[in-house]
């Protein structure tokens, strides 16, 4: 029981979350938020005890270092989002208690983490569900709000053909084999109706990471969600399709991921192209992260062109942890100012940084990172990505992803000079509440500073997960 006990500690703060709604449903949003920290601090200390091997459950739970990796990033992501919702207003949770809503976040932890540990495909694709139904609970949160229901209206039907897809994809699996485990898909490849299950699974997890044209969905929910849940929507929900893709492609399917690489890079290709051209013209702030996050994920998968996954998986672990700080530090400065003066486009960060000069800098630092300027974090990690893809010969893929981030550019800095060259505009601002969001800033913000010049970073995982693959 000691490899499940992080998952065992988030169900366990999940029902007690649960009770405290149902007991204390008035006043109970700070004391949820301070359950869950706890609960995810506690589920972090056992995760970093856990040995980096093991398996329950006849195989169908496993553990290894990539694994654990990916763990340890969706926890901080989600103590991270629950310290950026501690400080809502009680506005943003009208006709709900605060446990409710940290309840139904911590089910969606809970469906990546099993996702995650999956040891076969029934378990991974229970584990996706586990984690998405729950994000559309939490994208309809603001019931009073018509862009909310309209976003999880959307969400849900496009999450439940991504389902659709997936589903056929493991009936074609289990018909060619009768069974849906790792080993079976190894096997499928050597019949055409198998490259056809594997292609309905892949379209599967590029609807979760939101890759072109599957990403259709991102903005309009992006920007109808409570900004919690949209920062939450950014990480939680990128990190869990990174890992179904790299469960997918490199424990299931891996004798095709020589066949497929080219179909990768032309995906990424049209996903950073898309997201960056698409996020020129956006002035509302969630849906120019929206496509921000789109164009990231592109990058993401030039880790699988190395079909050796020796520099692959540790340069995709890297960015991805320095991804999520960066985007981390500039959502919580969007929802600081959304709060403080009711920020939604882009203009509204007029004369922003002298107004608050700190936190400027945080966004400053985390949109820098995101557009890959050095020395910070974002420019190592693209750095890693391009170096898989050179060395495996796509050299017009970097090309290419060098003038993306040039675009990225471009975009990030209209941000940046609202922030710093306009003038800001008399206004009355609003208490933005407590510090934990500024905590949260300021963690990010300091993650992708120190994460780009101290290598340990990324030797640290390079060195747990250089010999991932040999374990199969």
């Amino acid at each position: 029981m000691l490899l499940i006990l992080p998952e065992v500690l988030v169900c366990t703060t999940l029902v007690l979350s649960l009770l405290l709604a149902a007991f204390r449903p008035e006043g109970s949003l700070r004391a949820s938020a301070g359950l869950c920290a706890v609960g995810l601090g506690l589920a972090l200390l056992a995760l970093l005890n856990l040995p980096t091997e093991g398996s329950l459950f006849g195989g169908a739970f496993h553990l290894d270092s990539v694994t654990l990796w990916f763990k340890g990033i969706l926890l901080v992501s989600a103590l991270l989002v629950v310290l950026l919702a501690a400080d809502s207003p009680r506005s943003e949770h009208e006709g709900h208690a605060g446990g409710e809503y940290f309840a139904t976040l911590l089910g969606s932890l809970l469906g990546m983490l099993f996702l995650v540990s999956a040891g076969d495909l029934l378990t991974l694709f229970i584990g996706l569900e586990l984690a998405t139904l729950p994000l559309v609970l939490l994208s309809a949160w603001n019931r009073q709000s018509e862009s909310s229901a309209e976003a999880a209206l959307k969400y849900v039907l496009l999450a439940a053909l991504s389902s659709g897809l997936i589903v056929f994809g493991l009936a074609l699996m289990a018909g060619l084999h009768g069974s849906l485990s790792f080993e079976a898909g190894i096997t499928a490849l050597s019949q055409p109706i198998g490259w056809l299950g594997f292609a309905l699974l892949l379209s599967g997890g590029a609807f979760k990471m939101s890759l072109a044209p599957f990403h259709l969905w991102a903005a309009d929910v992006y920007e109808g969600a409570p900004t919690p849940v949209t920062t939450w929507l950014s990480m939680g929900s990128k990190a869990a399709g990174l890992a179904f893709l790299v469960q997918l492609v490199y424990r299931v399917f891996p004798e095709a991921l020589w066949d497929i690489s080219p179909l990768l890079a032309g995906l990424a290709a049209i996903t950073m192209t898309v997201g960056n051209l698409v996020a020129i013209v956006q002035q509302n702030l969630k849906r120019f992260m929206a496509y921000s996050s789109i164009s990231q994920a592109g990058y993401l998968l030039f880790g699988f062109l190395d079909p050796s996954g020796t520099m692959g998986i540790g340069a995709m672990l890297y960015y991805l942890l320095v991804y999520l700080a960066g985007n981390v530090a500039v959502f919580g400065v969007i929802l600081y100012w959304e709060r403080a003066a009711g920020a939604r486009e882009v203009e509204d960060f007029r004369g922003f940084s002298r107004e608050r000069p700190g936190l400027a800098v945080a966004l400053l630092l985390g949109l820098l990172s995101l557009a890959g300027i050095p020395p910070l974090a974002g420019f190592t990690g693209k750095f890693l990505l391009f170096s898989v893809a050179a060395d495996v010969g796509y050299h017009w893929l970097v090309l290419l992803g060098a003038i993306n981030s040039t675009i990225s550019l471009y975009y990030y800095l209209r941000i940046l000079r609202q922030a710093y060259i306009e003038d800001p505009e008399p206004a009355t601002r609003r208490s933005s509440g407590g510090g934990s969001t500024a905590f949260v800033i300021a963690f990010g913000g300091v993650t992708v500073l120190l994460a780009g010049v101290v290598p340990a970073v990324y030797e640290l995982i390079h060195q747990s997960t250089m010999g991932w693959l040999a374990g199969f």
